[in-house]
């Protein structure tokens, strides 16, 4: 069989590692295997939808039906705390990649990442110079995930001047 693929881009499959998958009522979120396949994404990532409470439903409701591969960070919600959530991490090593955090759940995260040997992918969007330094970049570890580092609401230099992504990324490698 011959596909005439001229005027498309062949690539391998893409992997997206920042989606949010519906698995409640509400809807408001992607559909995995319509939201990815149909554009070249054979690997999604959920960045967090579910928590250590909540991480059986989302399974069997989402990543269980999907044609598409599905992983996923665990949000580090305050319904968990980091032993609750290593818990699952390590019930789960095929599926969850991760802790997903905000700067206020970041010190539990990063303990519960420790704790099972996973990694930590924080969203600091919108959160002020200081805070962003002192609080999200001092906590990171090699490996860890700072998320959306170009967002306008990520503050893009730190108070000498110097790219705070520059920092993080020489803080991580």
């Amino acid at each position: 069989m011959v596909v005439d693929v001229s005027g498309y881009y062949v690539t391998p499959g893409l992997i997206d590692i920042n989606a949010r998958f519906d698995f409640r009522e509400d809807r408001s979120n992607l559909k995995p295997d319509y939201n990815t396949l149909p554009n070249g994404v054979t690997t999604a990532v959920d960045a967090g939808s579910s928590s250590c409470k909540t991480f059986p439903d989302f399974r069997a409701g989402v990543i269980d039906r999907a044609k598409t591969r599905l992983l996923a960070f665990l949000n580090a919600g305050a319904d968990c705390d980091s032993a609750s959530m290593a818990r699952i991490v390590r019930q789960y090593p095929e599926i969850i990649v991760g802790i997903a955090a905000r700067p206020q759940t970041l010190e539990t995260a990063v303990k519960a990442a420790q704790l099972s040997n996973a990694i930590v992918m924080v969203d600091a969007n919108g959160i002020g110079e200081t805070e962003y330094a002192g609080r999200v970049l001092k906590q990171l570890r090699p490996g860890d995930i700072n998320t959306h580092v170009y967002s306008r609401l990520t503050p893009q230099t730190d108070g000498n001047g110097n790219t705070t992504a520059g920092t993080a990324a020489r803080r991580l490698i």
